[in-house]
C-alpha cells in the first residue's frame, strides 16, 4: 500500500492462507509464508513471484508452532522458522542453516538483522512440567 493514497500497489497470488509477511526495507522483495508450508519470494517492481520454498511438512512441526517468516534488509536471505529455523539464499534457494528449535518452544515470531547475520526468535516455552513463559532466542547467522 502506498501509505499517503492508501492506494495498493501490487497483490500476489499466493494460493493458500497466508499467515506471515514481511518486506526488505528497499521495498524490492516480499516474502510470505502460508499455512502449507510454502515460502514465497515476490519482486515488487515485476510483481512476480522469484522463489517458492516448500519449507517442511507441517506435520513435523510443534502443533502450536506456525510458520513465520522475515527477508534481511538487503533481500538476500530469508529465514523461516515452525519446528526449525532455516536460512535461505533468496537468489539461489540454497538452505546455509537448519537448526531444530525444540519441541517444547512454540513459536510466534522470527527477525532477521539487515546484514543477515543475526536471527531472532520469539515464543513460548512450555509443557513437560516446565511451566510457561516467553523467551526470546538469538542465534549467530554469520
Amino acid at each position: 500500500w502506498d501509505a499517503a493514497s492508501l492506494t495498493a500497489l501490487a497483490s500476489f497470488d499466493a494460493r493458500s492462507y497466508v499467515s506471515k509477511v514481511a518486506v526488505s526495507s528497499d521495498g524490492s522483495k516480499v516474502v510470505s509464508g502460508d499455512i502449507s508450508g510454502t515460502v514465497k519470494v515476490w519482486d515488487t517492481a515485476s510483481r512476480t513471484e522469484l522463489a517458492n520454498i516448500d519449507v517442511d511438512s507441517l506435520e513435523s512441526w510443534s502443533v502450536q508452532s506456525e510458520l513465520v517468516v522475515d527477508i534481511s534488509g538487503d533481500g538476500t536471505r530469508v529465514v523461516s522458522a515452525a519446528g526449525a529455523i532455516k536460512l535461505w539464499d533468496a537468489a539461489s534457494l540454497t538452505e546455509f542453516e537448519n537448526v531444530h528449535v525444540g519441541s517444547h518452544f512454540i513459536l510466534s515470531s522470527v527477525a532477521i538483522s539487515s546484514d543477515g547475520t543475526k536471527v531472532v526468535l520469539g515464543g513460548n516455552i512450555g509443557g513437560g512440567g516446565m511451566g510457561n513463559y516467553g523467551s526470546v532466542k538469538v542465534w549467530d547467522a554469520a
